[in-house]
């Protein structure tokens, strides 16, 4: 017997959860990759350390997170400097909205290096 016009159910459900988990992909790896960048980016000053003073520091991060377009201030930066250390912390958190489902991804680029 033949079945035309009939749709099966579980079909239907695995093809919505198909469609809100490429959703939920699309929103979240794009953060990702602008979270990597700016964790780069403060790599490499505290790498680079030696070279700038702290509100430098602090400033081109701030820089490049308004690039990046995320929500990073000044008050989520700490820069802790001394003769032989730095250490370089940001911590920030993006809201996202998932079909109804709010939460935050958290983010904590953090990167302690020897001054040369």
């Amino acid at each position: 017997m033949r079945n035309l016009g009939k749709i099966n159910f579980g079909c239907i459900v695995g093809l919505l959860i198909l469609i809100v988990v490429g959703y939920a992909l699309y929103i979240i790896i794009p953060l990702k990759v602008k979270a990597a960048d700016l964790s780069k980016t403060v790599e490499t000053l505290s790498l680079q350390g030696s070279l700038y003073t702290k509100e430098q520091i602090v400033s081109q991060i701030v820089e490049k997170a308004k690039q990046l377009e995320l929500p990073v201030t000044e008050k989520n930066i700490k820069v802790e400097k001394s003769s032989s250390y730095i250490k370089v912390e940001v911590f920030y958190t993006v809201p996202i909205d998932i079909v109804g489902y709010k939460t935050e991804l958290k983010f904590n680029p953090k990167y302690e290096n020897p001054l040369f």
